[in-house]
């Protein structure tokens, strides 16, 4: 049996199980159950999205979900979440400007910043050497098939082993990879101008146009009351 799954925003008035039910009538060969109820849900790109429900945060989607992402960066993503299915832009750029300035003053420890990847094969048969390869191999170290390597871009542009306590990292090199992260929250603006502008403390954010819709509209395109049908 193949399944799927759709979302929905329905009248106030409508009981999701007695829409389904209708549903069901209309269509033999198709059958819907209820899922659940969701507040409110941000959509941002093929099967990448978020849902939330009484502060609960759902999260779906490998591009939101990458396990590569540097502790920091997981928390700041989901930061960024919270705020979209809020409605809250202010809150958005809030969250930016902050990890921004603890990134550029060293506030932040380099195991906040770090990744870990495990090693697959023996060292030698490394073709390519990627950082968590070239990280062993710099420090001789004693790591077999399974092991988990963690590393930082280091101040000196080198990849390192993080050094818990410490503030041993490229600013650089994490202000890019926070603007890839602020990448996954595009899709909710309705251009490319409206995004960038949302991180940019010098425009005001009232003359942002989300989706198709001004930010100070009741209703606003990207974020609905969301009734999931499955």
């Amino acid at each position: 049996m193949d399944t799927d799954g759709i979302y929905l925003s329905l009248p106030a008035e409508t009981d999701p199980l007695e829409f389904a039910q209708q549903v069901d009538e209309m269509n033999p060969e198709i059958s819907l159950g209820f899922d659940g109820y969701w507040e409110a849900g941000a959509f941002l790109g093929k099967k990448n999205y978020a849902l939330t429900n009484n502060g609960e945060l759902e999260i779906k989607g490998s591009s939101l979900r990458a396990r590569d992402l540097e502790p920091e960066f997981k928390a700041y993503l989901e930061q960024g979440l919270k705020a979209l299915l809020a409605k809250d832009v202010a809150q958005l750029r809030a969250n930016y400007l902050e990890t921004k300035s603890k990134i550029e003053n060293f506030e932040l420890d380099d195991t906040d910043l770090q990744q870990s990847k495990s090693v697959s094969k023996p060292l030698s048969e490394y073709k390519t050497k990627s950082p968590h390869i070239q990280v062993a191999l710099a420090n001789d170290s004693a790591v077999g098939v399974g092991d988990k390597i963690s590393y930082i871009k280091a101040a000196d542009g080198k990849w390192a082993i993080p050094q818990p306590g410490e503030a041993n990292y490229d600013p650089g090199h994490y202000l890019k990879r926070m603007n890839q992260v602020n990448r996954r929250f595009k899709e909710a603006f309705s251009g490319e101008a409206d995004f960038k502008a949302a991180f940019n403390p010098q425009i005001p954010i009232d003359n942002l146009q989300i989706g198709n819709y001004p930010l100070n509209q009741e209703e606003v395109a990207w974020i609905e009351m969301m009734e999931g049908i499955t």
